[in-house]
């Protein structure tokens, strides 16, 4: 997003899948104390959001410009070429065209399952974790994190 290369899927409506990390852990010490043997849970903040607005806050809060948006086939076919130039130059592909694809996804995925067995509910909410995620980036300097 600062670097301006950042755009939507479509119009931006495909669903993330966003999960705060204290929801992750809440979820990890339920599994332990549980003790779900061989089950496998989906573990997300429990909403549907989609891209545009999730990343939309993002660059709200973070003083970046609003992303724009391409349809899926031309910002695959971007990814693809973008791609093959990465691998030409010897450098490390830094997203992949398959990014598209999981990016519209129009379903959230449903954590009923957690919910019935391990009691799992999400704790801090999307709006709640990314004020959290606003307060550490005023916090920290990301040169001495990200190159």
């Amino acid at each position: 997003m600062k670097q301006k290369l950042f755009a939507y899927v479509n119009d931006g409506s495909g669903v993330i899948n966003h999960c705060y990390i204290d929801n992750l852990i809440d979820a990890i010490f339920l599994a332990i104390e549980k003790e779900p043997y061989g089950e496998v849970f989906n573990i997300t903040d429990g909403q549907s959001t989609s891209w545009k607005s999730y990343f939309d806050y993002l660059a709200q809060m973070t003083d970046l410009p609003i992303p724009f948006a391409l349809p899926k086939d031309e910002l695959k076919l971007f990814l693809k070429l973008r791609c093959q130039g990465q691998k030409l130059f010897r450098k490390p592909v830094d997203i992949f065209p398959e990014a598209v694809d999981f990016m519209s996804r129009p379903h959230a995925y449903s954590i009923e399952k957690a919910r019935d067995i391990l009691n799992y509910e999400p704790s801090v909410s999307l709006e709640e974790g990314l004020e959290f995620t606003k307060q550490w980036l005023q916090q920290t300097d990301l040169k001495q994190i990200i190159p």
